[in-house]
């Protein structure tokens, strides 16, 4: 089965009462197949019509030394950028800062040259 099939058959699945709360918390769960190998926990709240929190954000505690191994930050983001968040990271919550990484998901193989004519 390709990856194309695959997820419209998980769509049609997930989606066959129509478009509810839970179906839209399902369809977040779906791991891309590139991504299988992480251990990943994502944590989905829903809140009713009538609770609201402060600032519409709802808080809860959880210690970052216990809850994660590695911290990975979106390739994407320049290195100088990367610098910087990583720096605040660790000013703000003590991390080991060998523990922050850059991804390296979309970054060319070594010597990896195009040559445009």
């Amino acid at each position: 089965m390709t990856g194309h099939y695959q997820l419209k058959e998980f769509a049609r699945t997930v989606f066959k009462d129509g478009l509810t709360a839970e179906a839209v918390a399902r369809s977040l769960l779906k791991k891309r197949d590139a991504f299988e190998h992480e251990a990943e926990v994502r944590l989905i709240y829903f809140e009713g019509q009538n609770k609201k929190h402060d600032g519409g954000v709802y808080k809860y505690a959880l210690d970052p030394h216990a809850a994660f191994d590695q911290f990975m930050i979106d390739p994407r983001m320049s290195y100088k950028k990367f610098c910087k968040f990583k720096d605040e990271i660790v000013a703000r919550t003590s991390i080991d800062e060998a523990r922050i990484k850059r991804s390296l998901l979309y970054k060319p193989p070594e010597g990896f040259v195009v040559e445009i004519p």
